[in-house]
């Protein structure tokens, strides 16, 4: 776990050099789902800080705050894959948080905006990013 974070704070020193994409994160919602993986509580989305970012790299996710990593926003992938459906395709990540959580990580481009979601899988917890 220590090596995961000082690699994590090794990353954060050139996140605007050495990211593969930047995403700047405008507003956040998050789902509470049931056993049966129906959404049973929601938030509204809303608006995040004009700083905050969500950096994209080769094994990692990496979200970022006013400039200030959070230490439990930061996801080591596992494994990727591809996926394509109607109404066009999209990227998935399984990973683990820097608490070792396992969790998915998907990512789908709408052309002008995208969104990322991080569904924690035995707390059965979305949390959604909309980005520019």
């Amino acid at each position: 776990m220590k090596t995961f974070l000082l690699t994590i704070a090794a990353l954060m020193c050139f996140v605007a050099v050495h990211a593969q994409v930047v995403y700047t994160a405008t507003q956040s919602s998050t789902r509470k789902l049931n056993a049966q993986g129906a959404v049973v509580s929601k938030t509204p989305f809303r608006r995040l800080s004009k700083n905050a970012t969500i950096s994209l790299y080769n094994n990692y996710l990496v979200i970022n705050f006013n400039g200030f990593v959070d230490e439990n926003q930061s996801y080591k992938f596992a494994r990727k894959i591809d996926l394509t459906t109607d109404d066009g395709g999209y990227t998935q990540w399984n990973a683990t948080d820097k608490n070792g959580k396992e969790c998915e990580v998907l990512i789908k481009d709408f052309g002008t905006y995208s969104k990322i979601v991080i569904r924690y899988i035995a707390d059965k917890y979305i949390v959604i990013y909309q980005t520019l």
